[in-house]
């Protein structure tokens, strides 16, 4: 501690401020102004020395203070804008000569005289001063200390990471939750309208996801699996914004703006049922096949088959027609067999049916009725007529009649052997041609033998 020469001392009034109880020296004020506390007590601790707007003029060993500046011997130890620096943690870049540090909602001021005052804002901010009274607080952790200070908390789909004092406290997106965007992709989960528990989860009352492309181009989505395109469903404008379905490379389903829908696929199939068991399946040229067991068709109405060529109800066993089986059409045929089909049912094209086989055999296991609303059945050969009955001749007659002039009516027995012959002239003769009676007698016979 510097020491006074005694010579420079000399008696002077002073101040001294004495405890009456026990007479100790608590303060002494100097005429100069300097007072010096003897520090038992907070009233009267320390050393105040007065601010002065002049330096003294011996300055050698003296302590003064002059404009808010501490000086000793003419060096400053505070004050004049020199004493604040601020630098970052490791000193660069720094800015000295600093009187005052404004911070959010506080200052840091050097007020001259070496003091640093830190001044807070007040009101609900939490503190006082020339700071934003307004002012509101986000912190960690409940510190007591602050009246308007609200705790940080990670919500659904956040993590909330803090380094400690000193470094950072970060939020980032939980990918497992939410959906993150890295670059112009999304990751993580997709949600809209609530949480999600799928890779994309939409809620609303009536959910709509868009894609919109400019015009003339195909707006649409895809599915992949582990980086593979396996499905794109697409719209293409190309083909009158029709609605189509592809694998990675191959148009399949399209759907029309009409509804019509279309397999593009040769051979391909329309497939039901849990075991794929009812199958509509392209020939791989222009036909169908329906592979079902059964089938029925129900109609309220008719059931129309129309085919530019012929219509083929094939079975393993019999096609039954279980009501009325009509041909619609003058002149058609119903035809028969394997083949050429030659058997044939044929309208005449009025009201008649010609019936062609090779043979024709009727077989009935109970009787055989021949009905002719005009009673007259004819017998022809290759379409020409060859005997006729008229079982509804005048009088009560049944006529027989040869149609082809001068044959004859022969009755033969089962062997093929000639019993009685009929001549074109009206006789009856025998295998040898011998006459067995006249016309007459033939007559006589024959109506004895039919009617008794």
């Amino acid at each position: 501690m510097a020491q006074f020469e005694r010579s420079k001392l000399k008696k002077q009034d002073v101040i001294v401020l004495r405890d009456a109880r026990n007479n100790e020296i608590h303060k002494v004020i100097f005429p100069n102004g300097i007072q010096v506390g003897t520090g038992d007590n907070d009233f009267n601790s320390g050393i105040i020395i007065p601010n002065s707007s002049d330096t003294p003029e011996d300055i050698t060993d003296s302590l003064y203070v002059v404009g808010g500046t501490l000086y000793y011997n003419g060096t400053a130890f505070a004050g004049a804008g020199t004493s604040l620096t601020v630098e970052e943690s490791d000193g660069s870049p720094s800015v000295s000569s600093v009187s005052k540090i404004k911070v959010s909602n506080g200052t840091l001021t050097d007020d001259g005289s070496g003091t640093v005052t830190i001044t807070t804002g007040g009101g609900t901010g939490g503190g006082s001063g020339d700071g934003d009274s307004a002012a509101q607080y986000v912190v960690l952790a409940t510190t007591g200390s602050l009246s308007g200070e609200r705790v940080l908390t990670a919500g659904t789909g956040l993590d909330l990471a803090d380094a400690g004092a000193g470094n950072t406290a970060t939020l980032t997106i939980d990918n497992d939750v939410v959906a993150t965007v890295s670059g112009t992709t999304f990751t993580g989960n997709v949600g809209i309208g609530g949480s999600p528990s799928t890779a994309l989860h939409v809620l609303a009352e009536d959910p709509r996801i868009r894609a919109e492309a400019t015009a003339g181009n195909h707006p649409g989505f895809e599915l992949s699996v582990a980086g593979t395109r396996k499905w794109v469903i697409y719209n293409d404008p190309d083909e009158s914004d029709n609605l189509n379905i592809k694998n990675d490379s191959t148009d399949l389903v399209f759907i029309d703006q009409t509804g019509n829908v279309k397999l593009r696929r040769d051979s391909s199939a329309l497939k039901m049922g849990v075991g794929n068991d009812i199958t509509f399946t392209h020939d791989g040229t222009t036909g169908l096949v329906i592979a079902a067991t059964p089938i029925s068709i129900n109609s309220t109405g008719n059931l129309t088959l129309d085919s530019t060529t012929d219509i083929v109800l094939s079975g393993s066993s019999a096609v039954r027609v279980e009501n009325d089986l009509y041909l619609d059409s003058d002149s058609c045929v119903f035809r028969m067999g394997d083949g050429v089909r030659d058997p044939t049912f044929t309208h005449d094209g009025l009201t008649g049916l010609v019936i062609a086989a090779t043979p024709i055999s009727i077989d009935s296991t109970g009787g055989l009725d021949l009905s002719s609303t005009t009673g007259d059945i004819n017998f022809q050969d290759g379409g020409t007529s060859q005997l006729a009955l008229d079982m509804d001749g005048t009088a009560g007659e049944i006529i027989m009649q040869l149609k082809v002039d001068s044959d004859d009516l022969v009755i033969k027995q089962y062997d093929g052997t000639e019993v009685v012959r009929f001549t074109d002239g009206g006789n009856v003769e025998d295998a040898e041609g011998s006459i067995i009676a006249g016309c007459d007698t033939v007559q006589n016979i024959l109506a004895a033998q039919l009617f008794g």
